[in-house]
């Protein structure tokens, strides 16, 4: 049984699969940015690259990042609760605050 189509191997090193992986990630990300509470402190070197999190004089954090553009990122955001905000871009922003009116709806008695 054939489909018609024939596979042909096609030799690739380790070095160039793994930069097609990393092309193809940055392709479904965007960058984000958030703004953390003081309480956050010493706990978001749990999730972020110290390199990524900035001190601010008010002693708030911002982390910018690449971040996978899907749902998840979404419930990642929310699990930090009302210690994080989405500064950045927009449009997410905008996804959260419905997602979270959807949520407060089905609590709404």
């Amino acid at each position: 049984m054939s489909l018609g189509e024939t596979f042909e191997k096609k030799l690739i090193s380790r070095e160039e699969l793994n930069q097609v992986f990393k092309d193809s990630y940055k392709k479904k990300c965007m960058l984000v940015t958030l703004k953390f509470t003081s309480k956050m402190g010493l706990q978001l070197s749990e999730y972020f690259s110290k390199d990524k999190i900035k001190t601010l004089d008010n002693g708030t954090y911002i982390v910018e990042g690449a971040f996978p553009e899907e749902e998840g990122l979404k419930k990642f955001i929310l699990s930090f609760g009302d210690q994080c905000e989405v500064l950045a871009p927009l449009k997410l922003r905008r996804e959260m605050l419905d997602y979270i009116k959807n949520i407060y709806t089905k609590y709404n008695d």
